[in-house]
């Protein structure tokens, strides 16, 4: 038994605290405990200075939060990197490839989307994606998506409102299905928030817009 008033335990040349402290880290991990929302604490004034784009990313099946900006553009592509050398790459907002998350999505389809979610009105289309398994082996799908308007809302993000249409996306084909939600500006220019899917094994990416 490990004794509360010593920081060594005598002779072994072990960080006792080191040791306690690494054990409620796992403990914290094994009872799901979240990790801090940056979001809460995060004001305009601390943001003062920073050049944009700026993100906050969202993992809900690990309950952890990163922070993406921007590392590299092609064309109408932006690639977003993480201080844990983690990417994700985007069109208009759509994401259409992540690395580093494993069981990556290699690429996505985004011109069909990006056309319906700047109509911003009821349509269907064929999304294909390519992507890594469990074992990094390439996996190719096709799905049949429908996208819905919701409606007009507002919602905030650091200190800052947004009038936004909710377009909500449903794809499926015959294995499997997911949804994602984008919220987009009512002028159809920026998607500041947005519920995407990237497999079954990294699951869903919440993304919030700090700085456009």
């Amino acid at each position: 038994m490990l004794s509360a008033c010593t920081s060594d335990a005598p002779g072994t040349g072990l960080d006792v605290q080191g040791l306690r402290a690494q054990l409620a880290k796992r403990l914290a991990k094994n009872r799901g405990v979240a990790a801090a929302n940056p979001l809460v604490a995060l004001t305009r004034a601390k943001l003062a200075g920073r050049e944009g784009p700026v993100m906050i990313m969202y993992t809900p099946k690990k309950r952890t939060y990163s922070t993406l900006g921007l590392i590299g553009e092609n064309q109408d592509v932006q690639t977003f990197g993480t201080p844990t050398k983690k990417s994700i790459s985007m069109s208009g907002g759509v994401m259409l490839a992540t690395r580093g998350l494993g069981a990556d999505l290699l690429a996505a389809d985004t011109q069909a989307v990006r056309a319906a979610l700047k109509a911003a009105k009821a349509t269907t289309y064929t999304r294909r994606y390519r992507r890594l398994d469990g074992t990094n082996l390439l996996v190719k799908e096709s799905f049949q998506c429908s996208l819905t308007n919701a409606g007009a809302e507002t919602i905030e993000i650091v200190e800052l409102r947004h009038r936004v249409f909710q377009l909500r996306e449903r794809c499926e084909n015959e294995t499997s299905a997911f949804s994602n939600t984008y919220w987009a500006s009512v002028d159809n220019s920026v998607i500041y928030k947005s519920h995407q899917w990237v497999s079954r094994k990294v699951g869903y990416l919440d993304f919030y817009l700090l700085i456009d």
